[in-house]
This record gives C-alpha cells, sequence and structure tokens, in this order.
C-alpha cells in the first residue's frame, strides 16, 4: 500500500497489489496530515492538533490504536525494525527523538530523546544503520539506535540515502 495523507485529516491509500489503482478511503487525523511513516505492521500519522503536533498509529483498517499529543514536528520519521522504534528530530531544541510502538498492540510503550539538547546540529534525512545498531542523520553523525548518544561523525553532510543499499548522495564536504 501506498498511503496519502491531506489538509483536511483524510488518508488514503493505493493498494499496488490490486489490477485496479484507485484511491480508498483508510481514516483521518484530527487535522492537516504533516507526515506519514510505515512503522512495522502499522501507520503512523503526524497532524497539527494539540498543542504543538499528534502522532497517531492506525492498524490496517485504519482503526487508531494510540495516539500521543504534545509532541514535536519533525520533516521525517524512520523505522527501525530491529528494535521497533521511530526515529524523529526537534528543531527547539535540536534534538534526536524516538517513540517505541509494541507491534502487536499497536500501543507506544516507550519515548526519549537524545541528552543533547541542541549541541549537535540535526536534520534529515534519517537513516537507520548497521544491522538497526545505529541512526545516522543527515548532518553526518551517527547516534546508537538504543541510548541515542553520539558515536561518531562522517565529517560530511549528505542530502539522500537509502539503507536497502547502502549508498548515500552528497553536495557538499568539509
Amino acid at each position: 500500500r501506498v498511503y496519502f495523507g491531506y489538509e483536511s485529516g483524510e488518508i488514503t491509500y493505493v493498494d499496488l497489489r490490486s489490477a485496479y489503482f484507485r484511491e480508498m478511503p483508510y481514516s483521518f487525523t484530527s487535522q492537516s496530515v504533516t507526515d506519514l511513516a510505515s512503522v512495522g505492521n502499522f501507520l503512523l500519522a503526524e497532524d497539527r492538533s494539540g498543542v504543538s503536533q499528534t502522532h497517531f498509529v492506525f492498524d490496517v483498517y485504519g482503526v487508531i490504536t494510540d495516539r500521543k499529543v504534545w509532541n514535536r514536528r519533525s520533516r521525517e520519521h524512520s523505522w527501525n525494525p530491529h528494535n521497533d522504534r521511530v526515529y524523529f528530530l526537534s528543531n527547539g531544541p535540536n534534538d534526536l527523538h524516538f517513540e517505541e510502538i509494541d507491534q502487536s498492540s499497536g500501543l507506544f510503550i516507550d519515548d526519549g530523546e537524545s541528552s543533547f539538547h541542541g549541541d549537535y546540529s540535526v536534520d534529515v534525512p534519517i537513516t537507520i544503520v548497521n544491522d538497526g545498531s545505529q541512526v545516522l542523520l543527515g548532518t553526518g553523525d551517527l547516534y546508537d539506535a538504543n541510548d541515542l548518544t553520539w558515536v561518531s561523525s562522517l565529517g560530511y553532510d549528505f542530502e539522500y540515502s537509502d539503507a536497502n543499499s547502502d549508498y548515500f548522495i552528497t553536495s557538499s564536504f568539509e
């Protein structure tokens, strides 16, 4: 399935296994959808409701299994199937965050953030590397996927990555 989120809060999908590529209704969030991400057996949707942002978890039928208000706006969410966490960024202060989602119930069961609170720059893309043990950001900084401690830096930033094929495209070298 490919999912689409709209300003109205509507979420639709196209089933790529179907003989007919028709957009089908799926579910709704409270306000404008700002991001969608596949998170294992579920779909994560971010919208502008609440004081800041709200994260919703939906099952395959479009039923909300959990929601988390007072969240942070992120341009990207990246799923790590090795520890059932979705990673995202905030920019006030600059931090790397995670939410852990139980793959049976679709409930948020843990969350956390890096302890640096702006000491390091953060930027997309967010790429899960080294068999899920590390998170690589577009700034070239590498973090431990479990405790979000800074591990190392590539020494350059990059604009696109594909963790499935381990390649990165950069436009600048330091």
